[in-house]
């Protein structure tokens, strides 16, 4: 009784999600965070005990009977997914891994989960940036282009392209090296300034 005490303590104290059910998907372990969350998309209560496709939402359900029949079969399977909440969206990093007992057989599966909806939402934000400093710049007439430190074209506009084109008779495209639209005699100083830019000196 302690140690199954303690046990729960410990899986209780982490942020993660976690719980494993048997090959009936019926869930005999889980911590703090795993019910919460589960209850959360639901707006069921989860104890230990219930059949897991009755606690998570039915638009995912075919899905996780997949995902466990391939656990069931040996294989590690992980995959990000997003649910719709009351809160707003939430994005998992779900990770299953097979239970063996005795080494041998696979009697169940063991689940960690890991919100990643922070980073999904400024993933998103930067998409949407991007989306939108693009249909700015293809409006104007200006050229304009973004490079990395390691010279790698980011971002360059039409306007940017038709120039260099224009300058050099190669087609641009982005990730090409800017270096090679570059003439060779304008080379050293064009890399210099770069490195003026980077250092906050310009």
């Amino acid at each position: 009784k302690e140690s199954e005490e303690l046990i729960q303590t410990l899986l209780n104290s982490t942020n993660e999600g976690f719980f494993m059910v048997d090959r009936a998907l019926t869930i005999r372990v889980m911590n703090k965070p795993a019910r919460d969350g589960m209850e959360m998309r639901t707006g069921k209560k989860v104890t230990v005990g219930m059949h897991l496709l009755s606690v998570i939402p039915e638009q995912v359900a075919q899905q996780a009977r997949n995902n466990f029949e391939r656990v069931f079969q040996g294989e590690h399977v992980e995959y990000e997914a997003k649910y719709e909440t009351e809160k707003g969206p939430q994005w998992l990093r779900m990770s299953h891994s097979h239970v063996r007992e005795d080494g041998n057989n696979i009697t169940g599966a063991a689940v960690v989960t890991s919100d990643i909806t922070s980073i999904k939402l400024n993933e998103e934000r930067v998409r949407e940036a991007d989306q939108k400093i693009r249909a700015m710049l293809s409006s104007t007439e200006e050229g304009f282009y973004m490079i990395s430190p390691a010279f790698d074209i980011i971002m360059i506009n039409e306007a940017g392209k038709k120039i260099l084109y224009d300058t050099t008779g190669k087609p641009v495209r982005e990730n090409d090296q800017i270096l090679q639209y570059v003439q060779n005699d304008r080379k050293e100083k064009f890399i210099q300034l770069v490195e003026k830019v980077l250092k906050g000196t310009v």
